[in-house]
C-alpha cells in the first residue's frame, strides 16, 4: 500500500475518518482502536505490561509487535503478496501501523473481488485470528486461507452495506 511517499502518521491520522466513519464493521472498528492505542495483547504491549517476559512469536520466533503480526513477518508478507490488491503493502517505506492504516485509504482490491473499499481491516483481523489460532488451538492456517477468509467476510459486510446505501441513498 505504496504512494510513493511517506505520511507523518501524527498529522495525517485522522480517528473520524479512518477508523470510526471507515466502510468496515463495527467489530474491525472496535479491533482497531486497540492496536492503534498499543494496548492489543501480544508480546511487546504484555511485556511492556508486566504480564510476560517472552515477546517472541509462536509462528517465527521474532519479536511480536502490531507491525511484525501484521505486516513485516513471513507469513504476513506472503498474505499481502497473494492479496489482489492495486498496491501491494510497501514495508520500506512505512514505520507505524498508523501510517499504514493512513496509506491503505488509497488501496483498493481489484475488480473481480467486488471490493471497492480499504481492505485492510478484514486482512488484519484474519492475520489476527490466524495466531490466535497457532496460540489457543494449535492450528495452522495457510496464507491463501487468510486471504480468502479476508476477502469473504469484506464481501459478506460490504454486500448488505452496498444495498442500504441504494436504498436510503
Amino acid at each position: 500500500m505504496t504512494t510513493g511517499h511517506n505520511i507523518n502518521p501524527i498529522s495525517a491520522m485522522n480517528w473520524f475518518k479512518d477508523v470510526w466513519s471507515g466502510a468496515f464493521s463495527p467489530k474491525l472498528k472496535v479491533f482497531l482502536w486497540p492496536i492503534l492505542q498499543r494496548a492489543l495483547p501480544f508480546g511487546e504491549n504484555l511485556q511492556r505490561k508486566g504480564y510476560t517476559t517472552d515477546v517472541s512469536s509462536r509462528r517465527c520466533g521474532a519479536t511480536e509487535s502490531e507491525m511484525h503480526i501484521f505486516f513485516n513477518c513471513n507469513f504476513a508478507q506472503r498474505v499481502w503478496n497473494l492479496l489482489p490488491i492495486n498496491n501491494v503493502v510497501h514495508l520500506a517505506a512505512q514505520q507505524t501501523f498508523d501510517s499504514i492504516l493512513v496509506t491503505s485509504r488509497k488501496t483498493l482490491c481489484l475488480p473481480r473481488t467486488c471490493i471497492i473499499e480499504n481492505i485492510l481491516p478484514w486482512v488484519c483481523w484474519q492475520i489476527w485470528i490466524a495466531r490466535n489460532q497457532l496460540i489457543f488451538e494449535n492450528k495452522t492456517s495457510s496464507p491463501e486461507e487468510v486471504v480468502l477468509r479476508s476477502i469473504t467476510s469484506a464481501r459478506e459486510w460490504l454486500s448488505p452495506q452496498d444495498t442500504k446505501q441504494r436504498t436510503t441513498g
